[in-house]
């Protein structure tokens, strides 16, 4: 994942705003100092560090006024909070993006015109074409050349377990994703229904972090999956416990999503309620940053979708 030595001139970084180690409390984001930094969004997460939205905005300001003079900012132009901070660097260029133009071709696949030149994308959805409009103009900034970028950019599939396809057929698609953030979570689902606007859509979310589990974090969820056909919430009371969190209720996390969210919190009974549905023209995503208690999504990928 790293390469250091005295040839390299450019460093890229994947960071965050999360604690260093636990004896570094200082959020790692704070640390780089960049030259050319990109904020994709602020979306309240890890409430065990940062108790309060304020406190969590305050980290992302502290990063941007750590960008080098002269450095460069590229921020999502739609994010409200981003718009409160992005002129907090008076030393800096902050520049604002929004998602680059695609359009979905007769086979589904979303296309990319850049010039005079089609390019096919491996990926899809708005979320995608927002993150490959920021990393196109970071690019451009390091100098290289757009056609380069539309060239390279093209054979990019995603990040693992990231809207990871597992099994499909003519008729239906088993997705994972590693959302967990509430506004992760409405993408992935929209992204999905964008590319299969014909078909239902079954989303499933595992809440399995310690901020998903908290009770005051919870109502953060709502409506965030309004767009799927079938909702479901999973979580485990034995996670509960290992994290010494307080019990949930399945009516109030069903209240919290509202809709008609189903909630589950047997592993079992979750697989049997998906295995007894016809797939013909449907779609199953599975959300979690763990694994449902046990679930092999390979081979119940199998088991729900034949060929």
């Amino acid at each position: 994942m790293v390469e250091l030595n005295e040839n390299n001139k450019i460093a890229i970084i994947e960071g965050d705003e999360y604690l260093s180690s636990p004896i570094d409390l200082t959020p790692k984001f704070h640390l780089y100092r960049p030259h050319v930094a990109i904020l994709t969004g602020i979306a309240w997460d890890h409430i065990n560090v940062f108790p309060t939205f304020d406190n969590y905005v305050d980290q992302f300001k502290i990063f941007v006024e750590s960008i080098q003079e002269n450095g460069k900012l590229f921020w999502f132009e739609e994010d409200v909070n981003l718009q409160k901070i992005s002129n907090s660097n008076s030393a800096i260029t902050s520049t604002p993006y929004n998602k680059v133009d695609y359009f979905t071709g007769d086979d589904s696949k979303t296309y990319v015109k850049s010039g005079d030149e089609t390019y096919k994308m491996s990926v899809f959805g708005d979320h995608n074409m927002k993150n490959i409009n920021a990393a196109r103009m970071a690019c451009l900034e390091a100098g290289v050349a757009e056609a380069d970028f539309w060239k390279a950019i093209v054979s990019f599939e995603g990040a693992a377990k990231r809207l990871q396809l597992v099994k499909e057929n003519s008729e239906s698609s088993f997705y994972i994703d590693f959302a967990h953030a509430p506004s992760k979570l409405k993408a992935t689902v929209n992204a999905l229904k964008q590319k299969y606007p014909e078909r239902e859509l079954i989303a499933c979310i595992e809440l399995h972090t310690f901020s998903s589990l908290q009770k005051n974090f919870i109502p953060q969820y709502k409506d965030s999956m309004q767009n799927a056909d079938t909702s479901i919430v999973y979580f485990n009371h034995e996670v509960l416990k290992h994290k010494k969190l307080p019990a949930l209720e399945e009516s109030y996390v069903q209240e919290c999503f509202g809709g008609k969210t189903i909630v589950m919190t047997d592993t079992l009974k979750l697989q049997e309620y998906l295995l007894k549905q016809n797939m013909n023209n449907k779609n199953i995503l599975m959300i979690s940053s763990g694994n449902f208690n046990g679930i092999d999504f390979v081979s119940f990928a199998e088991e729900i979708i034949t060929d």
